[in-house]
């Protein structure tokens, strides 16, 4: 069985900056632990530097992400994550 939830993100750019990932998200993604999950060599795909210090991704990669990321919960319930 698989359950719908709807996301509805309004991301204003092509573009997302690591720090603005909790703001943008509603707290759905916290910035140190995407930071985290990039050494990891497992975080959002894309990435890339604005300047020395800021550190970005694609928007569609977010989003991709995200529906990775949120697709099953812990007791093995399927869901399908749409941002329509």
């Amino acid at each position: 069985m698989c359950n719908k939830i709807k996301l509805n993100f309004n991301f204003p750019r092509p573009c997302v900056k690591r720090n603005d990932l909790g703001k943008l998200t509603g707290g759905l993604l916290n910035p140190k632990t995407i930071r985290n999950l990039d050494s990891q060599g497992v975080g959002i795909k894309g990435k890339f530097l604005i300047g020395p210090r800021i550190v970005a991704y694609p928007t569609e990669e977010v989003i991709a992400f995200i529906k990775k990321r949120f697709s099953q919960n812990n007791d093995g319930q399927n869901y399908e994550v749409c941002n329509d």
